[in-house]
């Protein structure tokens, strides 16, 4: 849904109205409403905080919202296409933090802002092949300082890169996603590689590839070096593992990730929600003529 499309006072109505229907027939069409016109990937607190009576936002956070923010990132969930870039798919696997509200535009924008510099850079250089991609890693990994969280890796905020733009600490996964995003703005030819148990990006050039892993610091990998490190996590070599991952392959990575950690924590409840939210992706992208990798 564009800009042009949002209904504000629209919103703001079917909001009104949602807290103070009691029936539960009726309320579930105003629900189903409003989450067609929320955009997409919007928390609802962004327009319950717009709603000028302090008492009906009271209620709306305390009585509705958790249910309205989960049911909106199902309805998003089920609005994805093969299409979706990998810009919109991991803004909505963000929105699974339950601190970090940010709107998809600021999302953009901080994107594009620490793209700038990088563009710049490689604009004024020879851009030889090495020096394009030195030029990306000396940017990323120490000019602005992402580095791999070590210290506490399973963090769930390490996946969500609403986070990872602010914290500059992530995973494998969540820091070859910034990689992309922001080496894809400044013209470089890039793509994930979901390894067994880690996340890599390959830059292309012509023929000639080159892995590099955004985990440690943009360090350079050989084809030899990626298989060696097949072979120390007891599997066999496979090249399909060294196949570009498509946007789902990366999002339900990203959500096995945090499954695996709150299976681990016993919350059940977190760890339900995930599963529902992983079924409805499998269903939609693995299934007949949708089918992905």
């Amino acid at each position: 849904m564009s800009a042009n499309d949002i209904n504000s006072q629209e919103i703001g109505y079917l909001l009104d109205f949602y807290i103070e229907v009691e029936e539960d027939s009726v309320r579930s069409q105003i629900r189903d409403r409003l989450l067609s016109r929320l955009p997409f990937g919007c928390h609802p607190i962004q327009f319950i905080e717009k709603i000028g009576c302090a008492n009906t936002r009271c209620q709306l956070r305390e009585k509705a919202l958790a249910d309205l923010n989960d049911n909106k990132i199902i309805y998003d969930l089920n609005q994805l296409q093969l299409s979706t870039s990998l810009e919109s798919i991991s803004y909505l696997t963000s929105r699974l933090s339950e601190s970090d509200i940010v709107s998809y535009d600021e999302f953009v924008e901080k994107l594009d802002r620490l793209a700038e510099p990088l563009i710049r850079k490689i604009n004024s250089n020879s851009k030889t092949n090495a020096t394009e991609l030195d030029t990306l890693i000396q940017y990323l990994f120490v000019d602005q300082g992402f580095q791999g969280n070590t210290e506490d890796f399973y963090f769930p905020p390490n996946n969500y890169l609403t986070h990872v733009l602010e914290s500059r600490v992530g995973i494998p996964v969540s820091l070859s996603v910034l990689t992309l995003l922001v080496g894809r703005r400044a013209g470089l030819d890039l793509d994930g590689i979901n390894l067994p148990g880690h996340f890599i990006v390959v830059y292309r050039t012509g023929s000639i590839q080159t892995y590099f892993d955004p985990f440690n610091e943009g360090a350079l990998l050989s084809e030899e070096d990626c298989t060696r490190y097949m072979i120390r996590q007891g599997i066999a070599p496979d090249a399909n593992f060294l196949k570009p991952a498509d946007n789902f392959t990366i999002m339900r990575r990203i959500y096995q990730n945090l499954i695996s950690y709150y299976s681990n924590s016993k919350d059940r409840k977190k760890e339900a929600t995930l599963n529902r939210h992983l079924a409805i992706l499998n269903n939609k992208f693995c299934t007949g003529e949708n089918s992905i990798r």
